[in-house]
């Protein structure tokens, strides 16, 4: 896990059954107005399956606003 607090990100990279192939989290919070900016991106290896991560990026992003 990796955190900038100058760029304002968080990236985190789990290797995934022995392949050597990791899959990569990363959230960015940015200002937007008078708020912030959160994104989220994961990204799997060709091949790779992440049932609910969908759900699970919403959880990430909703919770950095609370």
């Amino acid at each position: 896990m990796n955190v900038d607090k100058k760029l304002g990100t968080v990236t985190t990279q789990q290797e995934t059954t022995g392949s050597g192939r990791p899959q990569t989290l990363q959230v960015v919070v940015r200002k937007d107005g008078k708020g912030s900016r959160v994104d989220a991106t994961f990204t799997l290896p060709q091949g790779q399956l992440a049932p609910g991560v969908g759900d699970n990026l919403c959880r990430v992003v909703n919770a950095a606003g609370q």
